[in-house]
C-alpha cells in the first residue's frame, strides 16, 4: 500500500473507516449463512445515492458490523492495543510521526497479539490507519463506545 493510499484513508470519515472495517471484517464476526441472508435481504447495499459534493463511502449495514468487530474482539484488541506498552514506547518515537510507520507499528501489534487476525492484511491496514488518525487512546475509546452500544 502506498503512502498516498494511507493518506486516502486517514482522510475518511469515521463512518467510512467502519464500513471499510464491516467490509472486511464480515467473515470475523458472521458465519456464512448469516453473511448470505444479509446479502439476500439486501442490507450489504446501498442505494448508490449521493448527496452533497463529495461522495460518501458509509454504508450503514457494514458501520454496524465494523462496530460489532470491534466490540466481538474487544478484549483482544485491547491487549494488542491499548495494553501494550512497547507498541505505545514505539509510537512515541520520533520516526513514528510518519504514517506507513504507525500503521506499520499498528498491524505488527495485531498480528502477534491475535494471530487469528494475521491473514486479514486489509482489516489490519485499516485499523491501524484507525489508531494513526485517533491515537491509541481515541482508539480504545472507539472499542468501549463499541463494547457499549453492543450491549443496547
Amino acid at each position: 500500500m502506498t503512502e498516498a493510499d494511507l493518506m486516502e484513508l486517514r482522510q475518511a470519515r469515521d463512518d467510512e473507516l467502519y464500513t471499510l472495517v464491516g467490509m472486511y471484517a464480515l467473515p470475523f464476526i458472521e458465519p456464512p449463512s448469516s453473511a448470505l441472508r444479509l446479502g439476500r435481504s439486501r442490507s450489504l447495499f446501498g442505494a448508490g445515492t449521493v448527496l452533497g459534493d463529495e461522495a460518501n463511502a458509509s454504508q450503514p449495514a457494514y458501520v454496524n458490523l465494523g462496530k460489532r468487530f470491534l466490540a466481538r474482539w474487544a478484549e483482544q484488541l485491547r491487549n494488542a492495543v491499548c495494553k501494550n506498552d512497547a507498541l505505545y514506547s514505539e509510537l512515541q518515537q520520533d520516526a513514528a510521526r510518519e504514517l506507513k510507520i504507525v500503521v506499520a507499528l499498528v498491524v505488527g501489534a495485531i498480528a502477534t497479539g491475535i494471530p487469528a487476525l494475521a491473514p486479514a492484511s486489509g482489516l489490519l491496514t485499516i485499523l491501524g490507519v484507525m489508531v494513526a488518525k485517533a491515537g491509541v487512546k481515541g482508539f480504545c475509546a472507539a472499542i468501549e463506545d463499541a463494547e457499549k452500544e453492543s450491549t443496547e
